[in-house]
């Protein structure tokens, strides 16, 4: 019976982690109806995630407003190169090519097209090397944000699981 405490206090400090918390993945954070919180080094932007087909060829195609830290992340299986038109966009925006460690590997700036501007003519954006994720953020704020090639993003967890 005496040792039945000893037990037990042996049990909890052996059950204990004394290693520091490693970092991870960061949970989703949910914000505007949506929308999901990422970070683009150490700046927190809310991104709408387009991780199919029909959400990647929806974009934000007809979305007349993005707040300055809102845009939209594209998710694809595997990294390929990548290439970004404007059909439909009334945005002017910055296309973000990022590796798949979610590296920044080019930035691209498209205004919208003008009405009436023929599929051949519409403004497009090419990744320098193969992407696996894309981020559309309102044009400029790489530039007002100071970065670039790469700069670092720390990806939402989505259903617990990084995309």
């Amino acid at each position: 019976m005496r040792l039945l405490p000893l037990l037990l206090v042996v049990g909890f400090a052996a059950c204990s982690n004394s290693q520091p918390a490693q970092p991870g993945p960061r949970p989703v954070v949910p914000t505007r109806a949506g929308f999901v919180s990422m970070r683009v080094e150490d700046h927190l932007v809310h991104v709408l995630v387009a991780s199919d087909e029909a959400s990647r060829g929806r974009g934000l195609a007809g979305h007349s407003v993005l707040a300055a830290d809102e845009g939209m992340l594209f998710v694809y299986p595997e990294a390929a190169p990548r290439s970004f038109w404007m059909q439909g966009c009334l945005l002017a925006l910055d296309i973000v090519f990022l590796d798949a460690q979610a590296r920044v590997l080019n930035v691209v700036t498209l205004p919208p097209p003008a009405v009436g501007t023929t599929a051949e003519k519409l403004p497009t954006a090419r990744s320098v090397m193969p992407a696996r994720y894309v981020l559309e953020l309102p044009a400029g704020t790489f530039a007002r944000l100071g970065l670039g090639a790469g700069a670092h993003c720390t990806l939402p967890t989505l259903q617990g699981k990084q995309p």
